[in-house]
């Protein structure tokens, strides 16, 4: 588990964090489980990149505001996440990653099961993981932004004319 246990937005992240701890204990897992605790960037970087999947489960799904699922993507790591809310038509169950339902453990663990058994499809989502961190790129979004901000005042000039 990269960076910190609990965030400080929700104030139930520490009971949660407290079960996750007796279920990882109950289930005999504490041996495979290192929280690193926060980190400096570099070593986030250094944890990704040695990561051999990064299995992201967000109760309401993945979305372009998870910097999580951004820095996988940055990091071209195969990814197992929840199936977005609305569409997202860039994330490619499949191609550039694993969609699973929220809430749903046993799917989620199926398809952990099914991931570590298929070295091909863990290479091809690596793959389209590092197609697609080109949309993600800072200067692209910079770009993007100013050339809509741009767009927007031309149009307010228009309508004024």
């Amino acid at each position: 588990m990269i960076g910190g246990r609990v965030g400080s937005s929700d104030p139930t992240n520490a009971t949660y964090a407290v079960r996750i701890d007796e279920q990882i204990e109950h289930l005999g897992l504490a041996a495979y489980v290192h929280w690193t605790g926060f980190v400096a960037d570099e070593a986030v970087a250094a944890w990704l990149d040695a990561a051999d999947v990064v299995v992201l489960p967000f109760r309401d799904g993945a979305s372009y505001r998870r910097g999580s699922l951004m820095a996988a993507i940055q990091h071209a790591r195969p990814i197992v996440t929840t199936q977005p809310v609305v569409d997202i038509p860039t994330f490619r169950d499949g191609e550039n990653m694993l969609l699973v339902p929220p809430d749903k453990p046993s799917a989620l663990a199926t398809t952990l099961r099914r991931l570590n058994a298929d070295p091909v499809l863990r290479q091809r989502l690596a793959d389209g993981a590092a197609d697609l961190r080109a949309e993600f790129d800072w200067q692209r979004i910079v770009d993007a932004y100013s050339d809509f901000c741009a767009r927007v005042i031309q149009s307010r000039r228009e309508v004024k004319s």
